[in-house]
C-alpha cells in the first residue's frame, strides 16, 4: 500500500460529483477490503465524511474564496426567506 497522499490536518477540498467543499483531513488510515485508501473528513459545521484519496486535493486561497462568496449568497438568501416567510423559489 502507498503512503497516504495526505496527512491528517492537511487541508483539502472535495472536488468530485455534484459539490465541492473544504474540509480538513482527521484521519488517513482506513482501508477498504480491496486495499484502497480511506481519508475522514471534517467539514464546517463539524459533520465528517469519508473519501477516497481520488476525491479530494490540496485546498488553494483561491478554493476558500469561491467557497466563502458561495456560502455568502446561500446565507443571504436564508435571511432573506427568514425575514419575509417566502422561499425565494416556491
Amino acid at each position: 500500500m502507498a503512503d497516504p497522499k495526505f496527512d491528517c490536518g492537511d487541508l483539502v477540498l472535495k472536488c468530485t460529483g455534484d459539490y465541492h467543499l473544504p474540509g480538513e483531513v482527521i484521519s488517513n488510515n482506513g482501508i477498504t477490503s480491496a486495499g484502497k485508501r480511506l481519508l475522514q473528513v471534517e467539514h464546517f459545521g463539524g459533520f465528517t465524511h469519508v473519501y477516497g484519496d481520488a476525491n479530494l486535493r490540496e485546498l488553494t486561497i483561491e478554493d476558500v474564496g469561491k467557497f466563502r462568496s458561495k456560502m455568502n449568497r446561500i446565507l443571504d438568501g436564508y435571511v432573506d426567506q427568514l425575514a419575509t416567510g417566502k422561499h425565494p423559489t416556491r
